[in-house]
């Protein structure tokens, strides 16, 4: 089975939103504003396309990292090492060649995500990283 982990609408139509807004204004002031001023226009543009969020997909054969301008992070099922909760709410997917996947906080059913993870990879457990560090006898 396929699943798709997508950030919350609002955040991705608010993005959207304000790459086109910066877009529109930064065009139409080409000639009437300082030229510093339309570069810092162009600079909100490009930052806002870089921080475009992450989309997830897990499928029966690895889990995969997809963002536009990047190349995708890919992790067979057999390679994954461990999962970690992070202090934020972020859960990261470790793979045993240093690979890692980032499930932020602003993802859709991090819970589903977790089940899923441990379950496809044979994982027991899930790692806190919140939690104090325990000694081993």
């Amino acid at each position: 089975m396929y699943w798709c982990f997508r950030p919350e609408s609002v955040l991705r139509v608010l993005l959207l939103f304000g790459i086109l807004g910066f877009s529109i204004g930064t065009v139409l002031s080409i000639g009437k504003e300082e030229p510093w001023l339309v570069g810092i226009g162009a600079a909100l543009v490009i930052a806002g396309c870089f921080v475009w969020p992450v989309t997830i997909m897990l499928d029966p054969v690895e889990i995969r990292s997809n963002v536009w301008f990047r190349p995708a992070r890919v992790i067979p099922w057999n390679d994954v090492s461990g999962i970690e909760r992070r202090t934020g709410g972020d859960i990261q997917v470790f793979g045993n060649h240093g690979q890692c996947v980032t499930f932020t906080r602003f993802h859709v059913d991090p819970g589903r995500f977790q089940d899923e993870v441990k379950q496809r990879a044979r994982l027991n457990g899930v790692s806190n990283a919140s939690a104090p560090p325990c000694l081993r006898a």
